[in-house]
């Protein structure tokens, strides 16, 4: 693992920056995820980080610095891509402020078991999602798109695949009192939790973003944005169905998923 900072040029890039408006605002929604997980997951592996030995656990301390520096990146970039779509729709912002006061709350009343398999869910999930968008599964949705904001998605990806073992070792560390079944269902709960709640908050963002865009349309407008609004919402940039269910297997480990064919390739790009 390596620490990369590719110079992204967002200047030029608008809030419908892709092969259709109602396309770039399901992405964008989804963009609040990263901008507000990426801080807590820091902070998470911070804290785990004083519960491990430094001489015996010296090599996963070494690898959680590399992935929080990562993180780090990541969150610097889709902050940026957020802030273009903030400054056009400012009403947004009570729903940026529930999701960060959530991870607030989460830090100060949740023990460290539970956060950490949150923090495993949510990197299961993003590491399983790397192919979507390095492979091609995306590219007939984002044709025409701005390339600053394809390439940040796929620099980003690239590196939850890369990263893809921290969280599932810091959890296995330090999360797994109680024996393999209680750990079992406790990482299935982490899973849970994640998906559920960050997906709540990218629904909320996608809602409020579209009906913003189609308060003013006439009927006709409207029609046609819904239709591509439904299309959008096929192209979902999650684990295909199959890479989902090893997430849930009991024998699960991240060290095994296959690598995205084009991994390379795109890391390459920023080493």
């Amino acid at each position: 693992m390596q620490v990369r900072y590719p110079e992204l040029d967002f200047s030029n890039t608008v809030p419908h920056w892709g092969a259709s408006p109602e396309q770039s605002q399901v992405i964008n929604a989804g963009n609040i995820i990263p901008a507000y997980i990426e801080p807590f997951l820091i902070k998470v592996m911070r804290k785990a980080k004083k519960e491990l030995d430094p001489v015996a656990d010296a090599q996963l301390i070494a690898d959680m610095d590399i992935f929080n520096s990562q993180e780090a990146q990541h969150m610097k970039a889709h902050n940026e891509m957020l802030t273009i779509v903030r400054n056009k729709y400012p009403n947004m912002k009570p729903i940026e402020e529930a999701y960060a006061a959530d991870y607030a709350r989460f830090l100060a009343e949740k023990p460290l078991e539970w956060l950490l398999a949150y923090c495993e869910g949510f990197e299961a999930f993003g590491s399983n999602t790397a192919e979507v968008w390095l492979d091609g599964r995306m590219e007939g949705s984002i044709e025409g798109a701005d390339p600053q904001v394809v390439a940040m998605f796929r620099w980003h990806l690239a590196e939850e695949y890369e990263h893809r073992t921290v969280a599932h070792r810091v959890f296995y560390r330090l999360g797994s009192s109680g024996g393999p079944v209680r750990t079992y269902f406790r990482r299935l709960a982490g899973l849970w939790n994640a998906a559920t709640h960050m997906t709540g908050y990218s629904k909320q963002l996608e809602k409020f973003l579209i009906e913003a865009d189609q308060a003013n349309m006439s009927p006709e407008e409207l029609r046609a944005s819904k239709a591509r609004h439904k299309q959008a919402k096929k192209v979902k940039a999650a684990p295909r169905f199959i890479a989902f269910l090893k997430i849930l297997s009991p024998r699960y480990d991240p060290q095994n998923t296959p690598a995205p064919k084009n991994l390379d390739a795109v890391l390459a790009l920023y080493s």
